[in-house]
């Protein structure tokens, strides 16, 4: 309290308790305890379902609508030409692009780029890498190829976090923080993402993950936030790219990638 100010008497009864410095760490550690039983419960109702990751995407994707649109055309030659329909693309964000760093480019799966998302298209993209497939290739009057391509823009792939071996010591929050403080981190990580994976929607089981972002241009990696996802997700996210063609955790996270991204 401020010298020279007094409070009145009646005015003092009124006022709440300011717990103590021994009494702050019991009510923090009270509140952790709340919050796991919170998790426990809702994580319960969800493992009652008994959702497969595959199974589960199938459902979250058949929420979300599916969209197309024509390709402003970077490589209108071969490249094009030899697409099917159905063949599988990827839109992916181009943040190295020093001209236009909101641009999306259009990626068929052997890494050509093929174009780019129309402008008026972009906002939609709310995810670094999207999924889609060839809906259509022709060639209009004037001999121009054009390449429509359909996806569902808000549906986030799953992917292998690219990580170098240089870097992939820092990308360990969970390890650099203590286990209070990491389930606590879980634990509103898993209530905001409504127990839902994040690249399957409502799964049995769920763990927290970190989100990265390697910037290859500058050889620097960004923490993007955390996210719920089930263990085989995890798994797949984090595999180790030293792993060889016949480790089994390869073979797995191999399956699950075509499974959930076709």
């Amino acid at each position: 309290m401020p010298h020279g100010i007094a409070i009145p008497e009646h005015e003092q009864q009124q006022m709440p308790a300011r717990a103590s410095a021994s009494e702050q760490p019991e009510a923090l550690a009270q509140s952790r305890v709340k919050a796991k039983q919170l998790m426990i419960d809702s994580l319960r109702s969800i493992q009652l379902q008994g959702l497969s990751p595959v199974n589960a995407r199938l459902t979250f994707a058949g929420d979300l609508p599916v969209e197309s649109f024509q390709c402003q055309l970077w490589e209108p030659a071969r490249a094009v030409q030899e697409l099917q329909p159905d063949d599988g693309v990827m839109m992916v964000k181009r943040f190295d692009n020093i001209s236009s760093p909101d641009s999306v480019a259009v990626m068929s799966l052997k890494g050509q780029l093929l174009g780019y998302v129309p402008r008026r298209h972009i906002a939609r993209f709310v995810n670094d890498t999207t999924c889609g497939h060839v809906y259509a290739v022709s060639q209009d009057a004037a001999s121009l190829w054009r390449l429509t391509v359909a996806c569902r823009p808000e549906l986030p792939p799953l992917t292998v976090d690219t990580i170098p071996a240089n870097l992939a010591s820092y990308a360990r929050i969970g390890e650099a923080l203590n286990p209070d403080d990491w389930e606590a981190v879980q634990a509103v990580t898993l209530q905001q993402a409504g127990y839902r994976c994040r690249e399957c929607g409502p799964v049995g089981q769920l763990q927290c993950r970190e989100r990265w972002r390697f910037y290859e241009g500058y050889q620097v990696i960004k923490l993007m936030g955390f996210a719920a996802a089930h263990p085989q997700v995890c798994a797949v996210k984090h595999l180790d790219p030293c792993c060889l063609p016949s480790d089994p955790r390869r073979q797995h996270a191999v399956a699950l990638l075509q499974h959930i991204n076709e």
